[in-house]
């Protein structure tokens, strides 16, 4: 064996022509290297087999040249695909302006109150209508903060170095959350809307106030954890949580300012005119005015991991101490596709969780497998199938949106429209096209109304859960 690789190594230098007549072509290129290392170690021989296989490539010297002065999205793009794509739909759910996050991770918030704005539109007969997203910021960062600290005494007998107890302290009040988290919060604090509790530059821009919460709650940690290891008893550790918690609050009313807890309630329709003034607390306010049952939604997921049809929960994927984890059935994608066109229908928008970091152009708002054509342009395989991507956490569920549309050729669907929290300055003012060809490799969870599922997926909620870890890759929080 080592005769015959000493033979090749000479071949390889004296026929460097040969070598480079029989590459492999860019766009499968497989290097088979000449001098290997019985170690595995990188060796200058090695290097230097790779380098004579690129040698001359002109292929190469286009893409380094083109790559290393422009934007690799720019590079990528599809223009076929972009001069052919429009923005009709068969079928269009109406509704408001388009919502902006701006630099925080609340798309999960976002969604949420955007799939309850329609209903108050058509009731009011509004150009547009938006629900406050900073009054249930500063109660989830509460409960977030509650729930940590409630997490620490919980694990507090474990050695701080221990998984579980890194896994909280990585990031204690995370922006990031999930379907479940919205409905806990509007049943326990009610909603306002938009004028009633306004963004401010801490809503918007939160990183710098997420690093003080988070010292603050880690320094509270380590007071938990000390009083308890002095054999503290449950009542001054709760005192001791609780004055954690006011400081917590303190720091809220200054980053987000105050909720209300009462406001007045006034709005213009399309005709300029306006409905008389009602006093509402925000509880009062989601009973009587939105209304939205939120007991009936059921959330779904296609995972190809798991096993489908069944039942699952993930360890604290929640934001309340006192509420469940999220609970969801596993189903093919085909059966998610299928229930979301069966509420689009019936003008019912759903919320939707995908990686959105996957073959997306978000100046035109195209979501396409084949809208980013990166093999072409580097000469590399990049593609994994389903499995692959989740098993080598390759993707994540990361961000939240909501369907309000669907075109429809012969039944089937051609491309969904897609409502987005980033503002009007990206894909068609703020809203993207998803083509039927993502949404069945990069839609992950959706929740859809009772009224939508079989009675085998209903039965299905009723069974018992199969527990996962928190650190399970589909815990990923929307963001």
């Amino acid at each position: 064996m080592k005769r015959f690789l000493l033979i090749m190594a000479i071949l390889s230098v004296l026929l460097p022509a040969a070598n480079q007549a029989t590459a492999a072509p860019p766009e499968v290129r497989s290097i088979q290297p000449l001098v290997l290392s019985e170690d595995g170690a990188l060796t200058p021989g090695l290097i230097d087999s790779i380098r004579r296989s690129l040698r001359n490539e002109p292929a190469l010297r286009s893409a380094r040249n083109a790559a290393s002065a422009n934007p690799l999205g720019d590079l990528v793009l599809n223009r076929e695909l972009l001069s052919s794509h429009n923005n009709f739909f068969s079928n269009k759910i109406t509704t408001g302006k388009i919502t902006d996050q701006k630099k925080s991770a609340r798309c999960w918030m976002f969604a949420a109150l955007n799939i309850l704005r329609p209903a108050m539109m058509k009731k009011y007969h509004l150009k547009s209508f938006e629900l406050s997203q900073n009054y249930l910021y500063f109660w989830d960062k509460m409960e977030k903060a509650n729930l940590f600290l409630e997490s620490i005494l919980a694990t507090a007998d474990l050695d701080v170095r221990d998984r579980k107890v890194r896994f909280l302290l990585e990031d204690p009040i995370p922006d990031g959350g999930q379907w479940n988290y919205a409905v806990a919060l509007i049943k326990k604090y009610g909603l306002v809307p938009g004028d009633a509790m306004q963004e401010t530059y801490n809503s918007n821009n939160s990183a710098a106030m997420l690093k003080i919460l988070s010292t603050k709650l880690r320094q509270g940690a380590a007071r938990l954890r000390n009083l308890k290891q002095e054999g503290k008893g449950r009542t001054e550790l709760l005192v001791a949580k609780e004055n954690i918690l006011s400081d917590v609050y303190r720091l809220l009313s200054i980053f987000l300012g105050n909720p209300p807890e009462k406001f007045e309630f006034r709005c213009e329709d399309k005709e300029e005119k306006t409905n008389p003034v009602r006093v509402y607390t925000p509880l009062e306010f989601f009973k009587k005015e939105v209304g939205a049952e939120l007991d009936a939604y059921v959330c779904l997921y296609s995972n190809p991991l798991w096993p489908l049809n069944r039942l699952y929960q993930i360890d604290l994927n929640r934001n309340m101490a006192d509420i469940p984890n999220i609970t969801f059935a596993n189903l093919d994608i085909k059966d998610l596709k299928a229930y979301v066109l069966a509420a689009l229908l019936k003008n019912e928008p759903v919320w939707f969780g995908a990686d959105v970091g996957k073959q997306v152009d978000k100046k035109s708002g195209i979501l396409s497998e084949k809208i980013c054509q990166y093999e072409d342009l580097l000469g590399v395989d990049l593609s994994m199938n389903k499995v692959e991507r989740v098993l080598y956490q390759d993707t994540v569920v990361s961000h939240a949106m909501v369907f309000l549309g669907v075109d429809l050729e012969s039944g089937k669907p051609r491309k969904w429209l897609v409502e987005n929290s980033w503002g009007e300055d990206t894909g068609e003012k703020g809203f993207y096209t998803m083509y039927d060809d993502w949404f069945d490799q990069h839609v992950y969870e959706v929740v859809i109304r009772q009224d939508f599922l079989p009675k085998e997926v209903l039965d299905l909620m009723k069974t018992t859960p199969t527990v996962l870890p928190e650190d399970d890759p589909m815990r990923e929080m929307l963001r």
